[in-house]
């Protein structure tokens, strides 16, 4: 699965991941955030929900840049 955007970090403006850790840390538990990504050639628009569980992270997913 590849990820087009996260909130309001695109391809175009994306610079480190620091900048989406940033985001995801400032809407924990307050609002969904949109992310596109491509699943078996079609994008697919879902809502994550930074919360706290059990695991590391308020995702439940690691994000990694790909490189080009």
């Amino acid at each position: 699965m590849r990820s087009l955007n996260l909130a309001q970090s695109t391809r175009e403006n994306f610079k480190t991941l620091q900048n989406i850790a940033s985001v995801v840390q400032h809407s924990e538990g307050k609002e969904s955030l949109s992310i596109t990504v491509i699943r078996e050639e079609q994008k697919v628009h879902l809502g994550l929900t930074p919360l706290r569980w059990s695991g590391e992270g308020l995702l439940g997913c690691n994000i990694v840049p790909l490189h080009r």
